[in-house]
């Protein structure tokens, strides 16, 4: 049941299409109307419809929304169905027909639901947070007898350092991987979401090279030390407008909220300097949008579309999003899909009309980020990518950063020259890939497959050839990765006396924790254990160099920083 608006005048009141068509299926129903159009040419059509459809067979399914966001079932056996807008309803678990709906005022997001004893549950939003849900009378289990009592939960407990044998079995999984050489063909690996960095990205992501979008809007500001340039461009998509065009929105000019990103330390210095910023607002909120907001919720697009040069070699392609007002309104329900491909040889980095022609090389999601995420993916260059960041029928699309990074946590030119590390790099990959070719003609029992004696000897053959492994397949390594180095860490933490840096950590042994919480994006302990080790940290250089006054502070400074870093 549904009204119909046109042109702000209501030519059909709760217009019941079901009984108009006699009850019967597959029937079409043409009601005409004479109207003019507005001044300007347009007739506008804007359909309210109900939640309930009159005449339905209640005993057919029917949600209220069919974006179903979380699922719960109570001890009556029915079920409960969290939606994006429409709140939360109680469905019957055998016929699916609604049993009662409890509706929220705003567009709020449920998350999660528990159900709790009595007559309602728990519901988790994204939002306003953990509030109490009343639909139905709370009906106690069929077979639960009369003396039945409630057990205590009993948590998990901590999980323990890898034994020997652990250890061993480890070994043997990783010894039995290919040798996938990717050296003649396009690599994008989708690796694990980074949730604790937030806006913290100095000296951990964009080392090689970073585009922050919109900070000098309506431009965007590039940093990075990498020593081969990247090309890039970003616009929407389209089924955009003739006369629409990329957004560039500074949302907040400066701020200390930790989720919202850095601001490169020589730009922030020059705003210091010129007494525009106060020191401890070190930040600024600023993205491209798509301008989502100006096309109905139920178009496709108009999306974003980023396009870039990786260079060649293995590298991290990092996406950082932030809600940063998704606590209100439409906000809150964002949710975007995010497609990665190739972009033909040949033609302009602006022209994306061949993109939905291509294979898709990785997809991810971006979804309930209010505290900020980093999407990555390990990508094998030299490769032109274009990302789509798709709208997903939704409000509007919002993008505040694309970053590169080598995989080594010691990259060029923080801790040495691009020179000795090229070469370092191609000898190790060469000569591991002799060493698999050797390994190809003997046994498979010979196939690193011995045990080790001790745990020292097993937990570092399997640094070593986890190690290996990244350049040998990187595929593999990408995906299974963080099952190898979290049992690492902990057996090297249990060496240190516990988890926590002691005094008494010895130089290699805290690079070894500090490889391992670097796998595992824990940015903070890695620098902790570098710093143990005797190392400087690429944060610490980063955030260290300061503007020379001489260049256009809000220029685009990659030469300086990596000529800064280089010692020119």
């Amino acid at each position: 049941m549904f009204s119909v608006i046109v042109n702000g005048v209501k030519e059909l009141s709760n217009f019941d299409v079901f009984a108009e068509a006699g009850g019967a299926k597959n029937t079409a129903v043409v009601r005409d109307m004479c109207l003019n159009a507005d001044a300007s040419g347009n007739i506008e059509i804007d359909f309210q419809g109900r939640r309930r459809i009159p005449g339905y067979d209640i005993n057919k399914p029917l949600l209220n929304e069919d974006y179903v966001t979380c699922l719960a079932q109570d001890d009556s056996g029915a079920i409960w169905v969290g939606h994006r807008q429409t709140g939360v309803e109680k469905i019957d678990g055998k016929t699916l027909a609604s049993i009662s709906t409890v509706y929220t005022k705003t567009l709020d997001y449920a998350s999660v639901l528990y159900d709790a004893p009595g007559d309602h549950v728990l519901a988790g939003w994204y939002a306003p947070g953990l509030t109490s849900v009343t639909l139905a009378p709370y009906r106690a289990s069929e077979d639960a007898g009369s003396g039945a009592t409630e057990q205590p939960v009993v948590f998990p407990k901590s999980a323990l350092p890898p034994n020997l044998a652990e250890l061993n079995a480890m070994l043997a999984d990783v010894a039995q991987v290919p040798f996938d050489s990717v050296a003649d063909k396009p690599i994008v690996a989708q690796l694990d979401d980074d949730w604790t960095t937030e806006g913290d990205w100095l000296g951990r992501y964009g080392r090689y090279w970073a585009c922050l979008c919109a900070i000098c809007s309506p431009y965007d500001y590039i940093w990075g030390a990498g020593w081969e340039k990247v090309d890039y461009y970003s616009r929407i998509g389209p089924a955009a407008k003739p006369e629409d065009s990329l957004r560039y929105w500074v949302h907040w000019l400066y701020t200390d909220n930790p989720r919202v990103l850095e601001m490169p330390p020589t730009y922030l210095d020059s705003r210091i300097k010129k007494k525009l910023a106060p020191p401890n607002m070190t930040r600024r909120e600023a993205e491209i949008d798509d301008h989502g907001e100006a096309y109905p919720w139920c178009s496709a697009g108009p999306n974003l579309y980023t396009t870039l040069t990786v260079p060649k070699g293995l590298f991290y392609l990092s996406l950082y999003d932030f809600n940063k007002d998704g606590n209100v309104g439409a906000n809150r329900v964002r949710d975007y899909t995010v497609s990665v491909r190739e972009h033909p040889s040949g033609v302009a980095l602006s022209d994306i009309s061949s993109f939905d022609k291509q294979a898709e090389l990785a997809h991810a999601r971006i979804v309930n980020f209010r505290g900020g995420v980093w999407k990555r993916f390990l990508v094998q260059g030299p490769i032109t990518l274009t990302i789509e960041i798709g709208k997903n029928h939704l409000f509007n699309t919002i993008l505040p950063a694309v970053m590169l990074d080598l995989p080594d946590e010691q990259p060029p030119p923080y801790f040495g020259t691009v020179k000795a590390w090229t070469e370092r790099r191609e000898g190790a990959v060469a000569a591991e890939e002799k060493q698999i070719a050797g390994l190809r003609t003997t046994a498979l029992s010979k196939f690193g497959l011995q045990s080790a004696a001790t745990e020292a000897e097993a937990s570092a053959r399997l640094f070593g050839q986890l190690e290996a492994l990244r350049d040998t397949n990187p595929t593999w390594w990408a995906e299974n990765k963080q099952a190898y180095y979290l049992p690492l860490l902990r057996w090297y933490a249990e060496q240190n006396g516990g988890a926590a840096l002691k005094d008494t950590t010895t130089s290699k042994l805290a690079l070894k924790l500090g490889t391992c919480c670097y796998e595992l994006e824990m940015y903070s302990e890695w620098e902790a254990y570098q710093s143990r080790g005797g190392l400087h940290t690429a944060r610490e250089i980063e955030k260290a160099l300061t503007w020379d006054g001489v260049h256009n502070d809000s220029d685009r400074e990659f030469e300086i920083i990596s000529g800064g870093l280089n010692g020119e």
